[in-house]
């Protein structure tokens, strides 16, 4: 094998674990990894004698610093994360409103469809959408006029077959989910952008030479794209919302028990001398006293960051497309 195809592999090993460890992983796992990391980090380094964990001062410093820093930081991040939540509280004619327009949009999506009530499970929802985008897709990359002329078959061939493939290991996808999150992490991916721009450049470039039928195609393509986006934007909000909630609800959980052994660790210390601390099981203990102490530091690290890789793979909204992509 070629250095530069063995390069090719490994980087798309390495993508593949970042990737899981940005989003795909589950949270308590990722969490759960650090902390781990943060138990080999204090054992390494308590062995090569680093950390003195038989110093009762230095320790009780420690786990007084954890405490409170634990407290502001739970304090701040609940706080914020219901200011965001707090926006869900509106009044009866917004939400009614609101309420009307996801109905009008449930609509809109199943007439494109031709289907009578489309599934308000959201993979089989995107399901519905994204089939119905390969179907116009195949119409007009099959549409005769389309496969004469050189010009246009060259700019439809230019990115269609990549939206059926995309749009087929999708459906794939959204068939083995059911949640939001997996909703979400089926077409966080999708190029729906690119796709909007290649078919709106062939309506506008070669709308004179396109058939009734490739026009409607470009035409209802364009709008299931833009409805495909809405949609993914909308889950990608109640995803956030219930990401929040549980983040808080964790970070109330493992504070309180951080705090409580920091406290135990602290009133240990302080009662027991020097001389009566055996360095190797107090380091082991310790290392395993000082992860959990840290694991709403984790918990918080964890969830931001799957929040913010979403946001980040889903800012591009519409037409544009960031710079990087």
């Amino acid at each position: 094998m070629t250095r530069s195809g063995t390069f090719r592999r490994n980087y798309a090993r390495r993508s593949r674990i970042v990737w899981w460890f940005l989003f795909d992983g589950n949270r308590s796992a990722v969490a759960g990894l650090m902390l781990v990391g943060v138990i080999a980090i204090v054992l390494a380094f308590g062995f090569v004698g680093l950390i003195d964990v038989t110093k009762t001062n230095r320790m009780m410093w420690l786990f007084n610093g954890i405490v409170n820093g634990i407290l502001t930081l739970v304090t701040v991040v609940i706080a914020l994360n219901q200011l965001v939540l707090s926006r869900e509280l509106d009044s009866v004619s917004n939400f009614y409103d609101r309420l009307d327009e996801t109905v009008a949009f449930r609509q809109s999506v199943e007439e494109r469809a031709a289907t009578d009530v489309a599934s308000p499970v959201p993979t089989d929802f995107l399901g519905v959408l994204l089939r119905t985008l390969r179907d116009r897709a195949l119409t007009l990359r099959e549409d005769e006029l389309v496969r004469r002329d050189e010009d246009v078959r060259r700019d439809v061939e230019r990115y269609v077959p990549s939206l059926i493939e995309q749009t087929d290991r999708t459906i794939d996808t959204l068939e083995e989910t059911r949640t939001e999150f997996e909703a979400l992490s089926a077409v966080v991916r999708y190029r729906d952008s690119w796709y909007f721009y290649f078919t709106r450049r062939v309506r506008v470039v070669h709308g004179d030479a396109l058939s009734d039928t490739a026009s409607a195609a470009t035409e209802e393509m364009l709008e299931l794209l833009k409805e495909i986006d809405a949609a993914r934007q909308y889950f990608k909000t109640l995803y956030v919302q219930r990401s929040l909630a549980r983040l808080s609800r964790r970070l109330v959980y493992t504070g309180s028990l951080s705090i409580l052994i920091a406290v135990l660790t602290v009133l240990v210390y302080r009662n027991t001398p020097n001389a009566a601390l055996d360095p190797v099981p107090l380091l082991l203990v310790t290392s395993v006293v000082i992860a959990v102490a840290l694991s709403p530091i984790a918990v918080l690290f964890a969830s931001g960051l799957r929040v913010a890789t979403v946001a980040r793979e889903t800012a591009s909204f519409g037409p544009f497309v960031p710079q990087q992509d």
